[in-house]
């Protein structure tokens, strides 16, 4: 569902947990975002961290049980994103978000490490991150700047 005031575009979203549906939605949206000629569409910065959250939900908080379910709501201004992100998964571990600090690189080539970028990476492009549970329900809200140009 699209809605609009203004100059922001508000979508929601409820999608299985799957790496195939996390990449409908992306093309879906980067489509809708085109299509309204919105600033977002130039910048992918929005469509990683997305991309990263939405994967570790499937991966990490339904353990990529495709009956999980995750509910989103994306709203796109001129120059920023505000997303809220829900899901009946686990918890964080500990209750909190990753810390996202970066693996270390040092040692071999083959033993360097596979994963563990993501949050870093997350951290490092959002503004805002707030991670909350209640209920059995995880909820993360996430706020982004992009250049509009």
């Amino acid at each position: 569902m699209a809605m609009m005031r203004d100059d922001i575009l508000r979508f929601e979203y409820r999608i299985g947990c799957s790496a195939t549906a996390v990449h409908g939605l992306l093309v879906d949206q980067r489509k809708k975002l085109v299509e309204a000629h919105h600033p977002a569409q130039d910048n992918p910065v929005w469509e990683i961290v997305m991309a990263e959250v939405l994967n570790n939900i499937s991966e990490h908080a339904y353990g990529n049980d495709d009956k999980g379910e995750i509910r989103l709501c994306l709203s796109f201004h001129p120059e920023q994103l505000f997303a809220v992100i829900c899901d009946d998964g686990l918890a964080m571990p500990d209750g909190c978000l990753p810390r996202g600090d970066s693996p270390s690189l040092d040692g071999e080539t083959l033993d360097l490490p596979e994963g563990g970028f993501g949050w870093n990476l997350v951290h490092r492009l959002t503004d805002t991150l707030h991670y909350e549970r209640a209920n059995g329900q995880n909820t993360l809200r996430i706020g982004l700047r992009f250049d509009p140009s």
